[in-house]
């Protein structure tokens, strides 16, 4: 195999890194007195000039570098789309922020480690290498635990981040058992060898040991993208961390998991291999059942939460279970639905958590807060409740074709428990109903516990036109949100 040269197709990762070492750069070099709020809007900057560059890569065909181990295809183009969008209105929402979320203090270090999380994002959707996938995955995660533990002057936060450190800490751990696995079976690291090596074992115990490897992976994986049983820290960790970071969790770091596990299974497994041997259906049919588990527990969990942040939690783990349920079903529109999902999920997620980190300013998100907010503030009413009718799953918003999508690949499996797990689906998307509607009829119904109307900045303005723009348009032109080159 030669050794290619052809770097162009990293250009918009290697313009989101100059973007974090020139932000380091003027931090050390400006007086302290110059306010660093700007530098968010020169990352904002630094995600447009990725984007730019991405959009330019297009028309590529499938491009391969650095002996196979980084790719530019199908896969890293629909997913590095999802990344870049989602990192711009992370941004938008930190630079749009009020002084009463404490972001002032933290205002190069927070830019620098979510630019940083976004990097090793998009190193996750071109990785070719069980090497890359980890350390990709680790920038995402080192990131993560600094971004709950920023405010050091919280109890809750301190938790949060102590909490989040050493599942995180545990979930690694047993991802890289299961990566030492695959690499002792096969001798590799490189995941294309890891699908020809499997359609010339014929020995039934490597195959075993196969298995077990992915187990593990999945696993470590799980933790990251709280599905059950590994989602009981999220709540906590939900609630402690700052409003803004919670949003970086829930649409940014969930779906960052998903995707490598994503990467893993589309490459190494297909159907033909599942069909070879009984133990992979078994596998096959214990990620739908975790699925089926995930949904049913995170939505009626959900049910209780009077506090808005952990009631968030919970439906984030009921989605994850919907998208695991997805990606499980190995199904020939699986690729298609999951990818849709994403990008309405972390759409639909950042735009909820804008208005959530605005009306609470830093405290206690809950649900008494929200009561009577159409009467004092219309917009960041209106906005919520169509946030809330997509993560349910109604017409005309995105959240019900990507729904849709997704019941229809689970469907497609053909197998028993498939409908079992699309039944479960449907059922669990009408309990969701409970707890989002009651949250609506307090903003409209009820009147508010004290007279306070919001100005909302130019900023957030922008991020929740280009939530609720995207979100109708996906809604009313279905094949909108699933671009031609996916």
């Amino acid at each position: 195999m030669d050794f290619s040269y052809e770097w162009h197709v990293m250009t918009p990762e290697f313009s989101i890194l100059m973007t974090i070492i020139l932000i380091g750069i003027l931090d050390v070099l400006l007086p302290k007195k110059i306010d660093r709020k700007w530098f968010g809007w020169l990352a904002v900057g630094g995600t447009f000039l990725s984007f730019g560059l991405f959009l330019t890569l297009l028309p590529l065909d499938r491009t391969s570098i650095l002996f196979d181990t980084f790719i530019f295809d199908s896969f890293a183009k629909g997913f590095k789309f999802i990344l870049l969008f989602g990192g711009t209105l992370l941004l938008l929402l930190a630079v749009g922020s009020k002084k009463e979320q404490g972001m002032e203090k933290y205002e190069m270090e927070f830019y620098v480690l979510l630019l940083t999380a976004l990097f090793g994002g998009m190193m996750i959707t071109s990785s070719n290498d069980l090497i890359t996938l980890f350390i990709g995955l680790e920038l995402v995660s080192v990131s993560s635990y600094v971004l709950v533990g920023m405010n050091k002057w919280s109890k809750k936060t301190n938790r949060a981040a102590l909490t989040f450190l050493m599942n995180g800490s545990l979930a690694t751990a047993i991802t890289l058992f299961g990566m030492s696995y695959l690499y002792g079976i096969a001798g590799t690291t490189q995941l294309q060898t890891f699908l020809q090596h499997f359609s010339e074992v014929s020995n039934p115990a490597t195959r075993y040991l196969y298995i077990i490897g992915f187990c593990f992976l999945f696993i470590g994986l799980s933790f990251k993208w709280t599905t059950m049983p590994f989602s009981l820290w999220a709540p906590d960790v939900y609630e402690g961390a700052q409003t803004i970071v919670t949003a970086f969790l829930s649409a940014f770091s969930k779906i960052i998991g998903l995707i490598m596990f994503f990467r893993l299974i589309f490459t190494v497994f297909s159907e033909t291999v599942l069909d070879q041997h009984v133990m992979f259906s078994i596998f096959q049919n214990s990620l739908l059942i975790l699925a089926l588990l995930s949904m049913t527990f995170g939505n009626m969990m959900a049910i209780g939460q009077r506090n808005v942040k952990r009631l968030l939690a919970y439906s984030s783990i009921a989605h994850g279970g919907y998208m695991l349920a997805g990606i499980a079903s190995f199904s020939a529109h699986s690729m298609e639905a999951v990818t849709y999902y994403f990008l309405v999920y972390s759409l639909i997620t950042i735009g909820a958590f804008t208005i959530v980190s605005y009306i609470t300013d830093g405290n206690e998100a809950d649900e008494q807060t929200f009561t009577g907010l159409f009467k004092t503030t219309p917009l960041l009413a209106i906005s919520l409740t169509i946030f809330f009718i997509s993560l349910a799953g109604l017409p005309p918003t995105a959240g019900f074709i990507g729904k849709w999508k997704l019941l229809i690949s689970i469907i497609d499996g053909g197998s028993p428990i498939h409908y079992v797990t699309a039944i479960g689906m449907i059922g669990m998307t009408i309990v969701s109903y409970a707890y989002y509607f009651r949250i609506m009829a307090s903003m409209y119904f009820q009147y508010p516990n004290k007279e306070e109307k919001f100005s909302v900045r130019l900023p957030l303005v922008i991020l929740l036109f280009l939530c609720i723009a995207v979100t109708f348009l996906i809604g009313l032109l279905p094949n909108f949100g699933t671009p031609t080159w996916i």
